[in-house]
């Protein structure tokens, strides 16, 4: 999968996910490697806590071992 096509996949995903849109959520993994997946998911992890940490206040330790369990759970 090139670089281009990584980056349409996760645009596409983030919009199903906005959407709420579990069928084409569901039609643009199908056929995607694992080993896209994992790389994918983490990006997608490390995104979403980016934004989080950036709109919120107060970067606590319960928010910072969020982030890592969310990372972890991305990176299995």
């Amino acid at each position: 999968m090139t670089a281009a096509e990584s980056q349409r996949l996760f645009l596409g995903l983030l919009m199903c996910v906005h959407d709420g849109d579990e069928a084409g959520f569901a039609a643009l993994l199908k056929g995607v490697p694992r080993s896209h997946l994992t790389t994918l998911l983490r990006s997608m992890a490390e995104g979403v806590i980016g934004w989080q940490l950036a709109v919120e206040d107060g970067q606590g330790a319960a928010r910072a071992r969020l982030a890592q369990e969310a990372l972890a759970a991305a990176g299995r």
